[in-house]
């Protein structure tokens, strides 16, 4: 797949800047955004490890800003189930067959999308009882899709009111959960491709800009408006995607 035509590094360089912006807003959603896009260009066991390393330093970024709204109580709960589900993930990452983690993804992309258009979170005595799953479940997602996020976010959105203190607790997690990835990555020899570096390299002024827009524009742009755009951009992904794995 290497090397990138300059058309298709214009594409793939918007779609990381669209994909963190969404990241300034909400915390979470690069992958859910930028790997599908990525996916038509780059296989997706390139486009992970690709995403982990912007990730671990937009992250970063959030919790350096945001880091005394984090609710260490839901750190607890479900950072040990979650680095445990990053190390399943992260073995079926190197073993899956491409057409299989297609469909996966496809599927993820449009059950998030039709949650997020339904909108009705669960009660926070359920969210408690959906702790470990949802935490060992996020994990495996991160390691294999780059996208977890999502199921914390269901869990803190039942359980911690404030919406500040829900994007510092979420990019907490996904700074430790991207970081361990990370090292497990370069532990496999993932990173060893100099190629994929380079890569990275080269959309890192992307991950920051987005990271800024996506910062100032949670203070001025509807949440809810934004969100609903976003959940049909992704539905009409994952159905681009599933219909490219069934053809």
């Amino acid at each position: 797949m290497y090397p990138l035509a300059a058309s298709t590094l214009f594409i793939i360089a918007s779609s990381v800047l669209l994909a963190y912006t969404l990241f300034g807003i909400s915390g979470f959603g690069t992958a859910l955004i930028a790997a599908p896009l990525l996916s038509l260009y780059l296989p997706l066991p390139k486009i992970v490890p690709l995403l982990a390393l912007l990730d671990v330093l937009a992250a970063c970024n959030n919790v350096y800003h945001d880091r005394k709204f984090a609710q260490r109580s839901a750190l607890k709960t479900l950072l040990p189930t979650l680095l445990l589900g990053a190390c399943i993930g992260a073995t079926l990452l190197l073993q899956a067959q491409l057409h299989t983690l297609m469909l996966g993804m496809g599927v993820l992309l449009v059950v998030y999308a039709i949650y997020g258009w339904c909108k009705r979170p669960p009660s926070a005595r359920m969210a408690q009882a959906l702790a470990l799953p949802l935490g060992l479940t996020g994990g495996v997602l991160g390691a294999v899709f780059g996208s977890g996020g999502f199921l914390y976010a269901i869990y803190l959105s039942a359980t911690v009111p404030d919406k500040q203190a829900i994007r510092a607790t979420l990019s907490t997690l996904i700074a430790c959960s991207t970081l361990f990835r990370v090292v497990l990555y370069m532990t496999m020899g993932t990173y060893a491709d100099t190629q994929l570096l380079l890569l990275c390299l080269c959309l890192l002024p992307c991950m920051l800009l987005g990271t800024y827009l996506g910062r100032r524009l949670s203070h001025t742009l509807p949440p809810a408006q934004f969100q609903q755009t976003i959940h049909g951009l992704l539905l009409l992904t994952g159905i681009h995607i599933l219909y490219r794995y069934w053809n």
